[in-house]
């Protein structure tokens, strides 16, 4: 049996994203779309988890659509200062002084740079887009899909 280290699972625990950010949430997004919209030219394997897939799919509609909000009703300004909160709080509590247990200080440090990194993400897609527009109205815009897989 093999040993499984606490560094490989705080992804897990810290339900980190994608690693190449809402672009690749999007991207994923349209391909499983296309897939299940075409369903019949599948695998055999595919087709078996439909079910799965559409659930997937919706729940990873629902975290674009939350990310549509929060981009859109929020300033850069806004994610510069929870980017330094989430470094302010790291720094606290993963310091050499501080006496949390070890494995605290790994969940900590694992899902505040999950954060900063979804906070970085969120001020990309701000400078890149401005806004950015609903799911239906993003399929519909040749350009911006072009620019979603380039």
């Amino acid at each position: 049996m093999s040993k499984t280290s606490f560094n490989r699972i705080i992804p897990l625990l810290t339900k980190q994203e994608h690693s190449d950010g809402a672009l690749g949430l999007l991207r994923e997004i349209i391909v499983l779309q296309a897939k299940l919209d075409n369903i019949d030219e599948q695998d055999f394997y595919f087709q078996k988890g439909k079910d799965n897939h559409i659930s997937h799919l919706e729940s990873m509609k629902m975290k674009y659509a939350q990310m549509v909000e929060t981009v859109n009703k929020n300033s850069v300004d806004y994610f510069l200062e929870q980017i330094k909160e989430s470094e302010s709080k790291m720094n606290e509590i993963c310091s050499r002084g501080s006496t949390y247990p070890v494995f605290v200080k790994v969940l900590v440090q694992g899902t505040s740079i999950s954060q900063i990194k979804y906070f970085q993400d969120l001020i990309q897609l701000k400078a890149r887009f401005g806004t950015l527009k609903p799911l239906d109205e993003l399929m519909k815009d040749e350009n911006a899909l072009m620019e979603i897989f380039s």
